[in-house]
């Protein structure tokens, strides 16, 4: 790899790709990355007193593509989790991880909560409810499908990714989605922790069926 571009012989600045065994794992590290650049651009934008529309694009990027990571890292999660718990065909789905889409994901977030015992309607601490963060989701969805919106002033036909004239406050925008990004990584941390307690029972169970059969 050159130098030119990448040069990583000096420690201060360098961050570390691919650090486990299994990359995929590191779905939620993105998804938080993503969000913290959005939350420091957001804070930037509020102390401005005048600024450029294109100022603003970047941040409702970060802030979708934050969401649409941490969407994807609780499928494959949960899913993993299913699969130990129960013969799950969403979980077992083999496009799981391989659409831009959103609402798609609400379907298995839905069936984890409920195997968890999860209250979709129960406000945390941040004033946002499970409920509220898929109405949010949904919202999102119907304006950016497939991660293009923010990203090109056109879509696929030529046409404006976006209505003539079309305004949106990139600092409602951001405070809105933080609690339900917040609620997501949550959500990583509680299924996380239902994994190893599973593991660590599938693991004893096997050790005993080992020593009934010595």
């Amino acid at each position: 790899m050159s130098r030119r571009l990448f040069d990583s012989r000096k420690s201060h600045g360098n961050v570390v790709f691919n650090f486990g065994h299994n990359p995929i794992e590191e779905l939620c590290a993105f998804g938080a990355g993503y969000h913290e650049a959005g939350k420091t651009l957001v804070e930037k934008f509020e102390k401005l007193k005048g600024y450029s529309d294109y100022e603003g694009y970047p941040i409702f990027f970060l802030y979708r593509h934050s969401l649409e990571l941490y969407l994807k890292s609780i499928a494959y999660k949960g899913a993993k989790l299913l699969n130990l718990m129960s013969d799950d065909s969403i979980a077992k789905d083999p496009k799981l991880l391989k659409s831009h889409g959103l609402t798609r994901y609400i379907p298995l977030l839905k069936k984890i909560c409920l195997e968890r015992e999860w209250g979709l309607t129960y406000k945390l601490d941040n004033g946002v409810s499970l409920d509220e963060a898929f109405q949010f989701i949904e919202e999102l969805e119907t304006i950016d499908s497939k991660s293009y919106t923010f990203r090109y002033p056109v879509n696929a036909k030529g046409e404006g990714s976006l209505g003539h004239h079309t305004v949106l406050n990139v600092i409602h925008f951001g405070k809105t989605l933080d609690p339900v990004l917040e609620l997501l990584d949550g959500m990583i941390t509680g299924i996380e922790h239902d994994w190893d307690n599973v593991a660590v029972i599938l693991y004893e169970v096997q050790q005993i069926l080992r020593n009934n059969q010595d």
